[in-house]
């Protein structure tokens, strides 16, 4: 009996770690939310990041459906970003998700290029980037965690079109 509540406690012990999200000093992100159940944490501020960009297609029964847009932000600014405390699934934002409008996208790539995408004549592409971002959150879905950001503004753009051997983490 004792040596079950001992496994309890530990397992309730390493799970309640694994739910505790941390800022680093000097974020400019505050904790605005987190829900235990759902495992989401929402953070409100606004930070410029720099990194790679990669649109791309997602693949469902063959066909592209959705096209998503992911960033991976550079060392010294992943570094900024709100993380997840424990050991369980990734704790640091390597990848984000970005949310973000026409305008933006024709920014960080140009009408021609966008349209190659919108028209599915382009299945992926990349570039570098500064933007600045904000509604940060977290959460687990399908055992996975990931970070979802707004882009406020595109700051400057990069290389856009050169290869890159990022890989995206792909939906459920």
């Amino acid at each position: 009996m004792k040596l079950s509540v001992i496994v309890f406690l530990i397992f309730f012990a390493q799970s309640a770690v694994c739910h505790e999200v941390g800022l680093p000093d000097g974020s400019s992100f505050s904790l605005t939310s987190f829900n235990p159940d759902t495992h989401i944490a929402e953070f409100d501020g606004k930070m410029s990041i720099s990194g790679r960009f990669v649109f791309y297609w997602e693949i469902f029964d063959y066909e592209p459906k959705y096209l998503s847009l992911s960033f991976f932000p550079k060392t010294k600014d992943l570094l900024m970003l709100p993380y997840v405390k424990g050991p369980t699934l990734k704790s640091k934002a390597n990848e984000i998700y970005l949310n973000y409008t026409q305008e933006q996208a024709r920014r960080l790539i140009g009408d021609d290029l966008y349209q190659k995408l919108l028209n599915k004549k382009l299945l992926r592409l990349d570039g570098n980037a500064v933007i600045t971002i904000n509604q940060f959150s977290t959460g687990i879905d399908c055992d996975q965690r990931w970070f979802v950001a707004d882009i406020m503004s595109v700051n400057k753009v990069s290389d856009v079109g050169k290869a890159s051997n990022l890989s995206v983490t792909s939906s459920c």
